[in-house]
């Protein structure tokens, strides 16, 4: 549980060095997703060995703990692989629930000075972050959605949205019918 499948492949021909996240797959990857209360998440974003600028906002629980997971055990092998080919880049990819944990690890790797070049490629993620952190990855985070993909924008904030729009809808229906009553 909130720990999804990854790998890390050294692409010599590109110089890069890519971690991929895999989608849901398991009833364990189900329930990372469903975990889907929210935690403070911040991002300091680093510039010449400083921090520049922090961005305060939240993040999916399930996706902040599997991507700090990945983090973790991904850094040694990073570092040690960036220590071998120091002209490589690191691009993070990552594909639905893999997806929202792809560009949440990114910022969280980001944050080292060995990985403040780091980006990240999302199929499809789902919904995890707020406007304020989405807004401030967007110089290092490619987001691809099929225009119909109800999973990158289904969200608590967007069940919120739509409970509040129907509630208004049916209260203004009432209010109709019994003006028409009337």
């Amino acid at each position: 549980l909130l720990k999804p499948a990854f790998t890390i492949i050294r692409d010599t021909q590109s110089k890069c060095l890519l971690l991929l996240i895999r989608g849901t797959h398991s009833i364990k990857d189900t329930l990372t997703a469903a975990t889907g209360a929210v935690v403070p998440f911040h991002h300091s974003v680093l510039n010449d060995g400083g921090i520049s600028n922090l961005v305060l906002g939240y993040a999916h629980c399930g996706m902040v703990a599997a991507a700090r997971w990945i983090a973790k055990l991904c850094t040694p092998t990073l570092l040690k692989a960036l220590g071998e080919c120091p002209d490589f880049s690191v691009k993070v990819v990552g594909h639905s629930l893999g997806g929202g944990t792809a560009a949440l690890l990114t910022y969280i790797l980001r944050e080292q000075k060995e990985f403040s070049s780091s980006t990240c490629v999302t199929f499809a993620p789902a919904a995890c972050m707020t406007w304020e952190l989405a807004e401030s990855g967007k110089h290092f985070i490619t987001t691809i959605i099929n225009g119909s993909d109800l999973v990158p924008t289904f969200s608590t904030s967007s069940i919120d949205d739509l409970r509040s729009e129907v509630l208004q809808l049916r209260f203004h229906l009432e209010t109709v019918l019994m003006n028409i009553n009337d």
